[in-house]
């Protein structure tokens, strides 16, 4: 009987890079100008990471490599080479994206579109203080990049 020796890898956990995160509750959101109460959970604060941003686009069909990434407890910032297959081409985008947390838990996220689609998206919100800004029924849930 023979015997073969196999190498065992193991996991080694390795901190990630922070990310901010909203503190989940009820807010005031203004995208571009329509403002809007609604529910921020944890499915919003991981979308506000650049991987979340990145995989939330993948979702959408839209494929993106992530460059110049920044991120700490309260601001992150990237940029995204993106492309996405639309009315009989494909469209090449930049996404430059930065999001910022204050200490009272407002924020201020900023995208700006360049190449075949170009815009700038600016999102502010606020934490509502009614209820201690806990979430109703009636809030839809906050969703960054729909």
């Amino acid at each position: 009987m023979k015997y073969f020796v196999v190498p065992v890898l193991f996991a080694i956990p390795i901190a990630a890079h922070a990310a901010p995160q909203l503190t989940p509750g009820a807010y005031r959101v203004d995208v571009n100008g329509k403002v809007r109460e609604l529910c921020v959970d944890e499915i919003a604060n991981r979308e506000i990471s650049p991987k979340g941003w990145q995989s939330r686009l993948a979702d959408q069909g839209v494929r993106c490599s992530l460059h110049d990434v920044k991120s700490s407890k309260t601001a992150a910032s990237w940029t995204g080479q993106c492309s996405a297959p639309g009315m009989g081409k494909v469209f090449n985008t930049r996404y430059q994206v930065s999001v910022k947390i204050s200490a009272d838990a407002s924020f201020e996220m900023q995208t700006l579109l360049s190449g075949d689609l170009q815009a700038k998206i600016p999102v502010r919100g606020e934490r509502l203080a009614e209820a201690n800004g806990a979430c109703t029924s009636q809030q839809d849930t906050f969703r960054p990049w729909q």
